[in-house]
C-alpha cells in the first residue's frame, strides 16, 4: 500500500502542536519502540511509517519555529524519502556507539555497511536500498556514516511472512560486522500494517 504523501494541511499549527505534543510524543515513543530492531551491539533500525515521519516534521517545525509555507514545504520534501513506497518498508539505520573514539574507528572500517543489510524469511530476501545515497563527490571511500535511510522492497513471500507466523530476520553481513535479529511478532504485525 505504501504511505500517502504528507501535505501541509496534515500538519498542526505550532500552537496546536504544543498543546498536543506530550500526548503525541508518548504515542510515537511507544510506536518507535515497537518498530525498532537491534542487530548486534552497534546497529539499530527504526522502521518508519507516515506517523513517525509526520511527527519528525512537526518536531523540526517546532524546534526551528518554522511557519513560512515555503519552508514548511521544504521540511516535508526533506523527509519525504522516509515514507515507505508501495510494497516497501522504510527504515532509518543507525550506527550507535556512545564512545566517540570507538565510533570514529568503527565508522572508518564499516564503509558500505548499508549495502549489506537485508530482511529474510526462508529463501526469500529483500536487500536494502539506500534511499539517500551519499553524493560521490563528498563520499569518503571506506567510511560509513552514522545514519542511513533504507528501503526494503518486499516480494509476496516476505509480505506474507510479515502478516503470518514465520520468523523474519534482519541480517547484516558486512565483512566487519555480522549480526542478525529476529523480528518479534508484535514488530511484524506493526510493519504488516504498512503493506
Amino acid at each position: 500500500m505504501g504511505s500517502r504523501s504528507i501535505d501541509p494541511s496534515d500538519l498542526l499549527s505550532l500552537l496546536e502542536y504544543e498543546k498536543r505534543r506530550e500526548k503525541m510524543r508518548a504515542e510515537i515513543i511507544a510506536l518507535r519502540q515497537l518498530r525498532r530492531v537491534e542487530a548486534g551491539p552497534w546497529v539499530s533500525l527504526a522502521f518508519e511509517d507516515r506517523r513517525t515521519v509526520l511527527y519528525q516534521i512537526q518536531e523540526m517545525l517546532r524546534i526551528e519555529r518554522i511557519v513560512d509555507p515555503e519552508k514548511v514545504r521544504h521540511e516535508i520534501e526533506t523527509y519525504a524519502d522516509l515514507l515507505p513506497r508501495p510494497g516497501e518498508l522504510s527504515a532509518t539505520f543507525f550506527i550507535e556507539i556512545p564512545d566517540e573514539g570507538q565510533r570514529r574507528a568503527a565508522l572508518s572500517f564499516l564503509g558500505g555497511i548499508e549495502r549489506h543489510v537485508r530482511l529474510r524469511c526462508g529463501n526469500s530476501t529483500s536487500a536494502a536500498v539506500d534511499k539517500r545515497p551519499i553524493d560521490p563527490s563528498i563520499e569518503r571511500p571506506g567510511q560509513a556514516t552514522a545514519v542511513y535511510y533504507l528501503g526494503f522492497p518486499l516480494d509476496p513471500a516476505l509480505r506474507a511472512a510479515l502478516r503470518g507466523s514465520e520468523q523474519v530476520w534482519l541480517e547484516i553481513n558486512h565483512p566487519r560486522y555480522h549480526h542478525a535479529a529476529g523480528l518479534s511478532p508484535e514488530t511484524r504485525a506493526s510493519l504488516a500494517s504498512d503493506l
